[in-house]
């Protein structure tokens, strides 16, 4: 399901919020990302494509309540897996399997930053989360579509 505040128009104000986050969110997942390696040895990809996804969507969001620390000290100080994120739900799931290979990895399946009085915009790259369930960012003022 999808709870949101978002006012769905696109503007060359909006494509400038996603290019700027797009180059802070490779930026930090290159240079500050603590788990960098561990991501980047994952041969689904599914936990680079989280975490990147994540990280952007912290990027093209401003955050204006008092759990603003909270939020942003937890994904950027990047020492812990994005499933333990303020915000962030996952569950195992299994995302590859072959006759001989099983890999589960925990995927995210709830985000839930509504009522943060954020502004700016919802990425669209969020649809690459294949495995969320629940996306809430109601109750802010956010443009963009899902």
């Amino acid at each position: 399901s999808v709870s949101m505040g978002i006012d769905k128009s696109s503007s060359p104000e909006v494509e400038a919020i996603f290019t700027a986050a797009r180059e802070k969110a490779r930026d930090w997942m290159l240079t500050q990302d603590l788990l960098r390696d561990e991501i980047l040895a994952d041969p689904t990809q599914v936990r680079f494509t989280q975490r990147y996804t994540l990280v952007l969507m912290l990027f093209s969001m401003q955050f204006n309540s008092g759990d603003v620390e909270a939020i942003q000290d937890d994904i950027l100080a990047a020492e812990e897996s994005e499933c333990s994120w303020t915000g962030v739900y996952c569950d195992d799931a299994i995302v590859e399997q072959t006759a001989t290979t099983t890999i589960r990895l925990p995927v995210v399946r709830r985000i839930h930053w509504g009522e943060q009085n954020a502004i700016g915009a919802v990425a669209p790259e969020i649809r690459s989360l294949v495995y969320l369930q629940e996306f809430n960012v109601s109750y802010n003022s956010l443009q963009g579509s899902v």
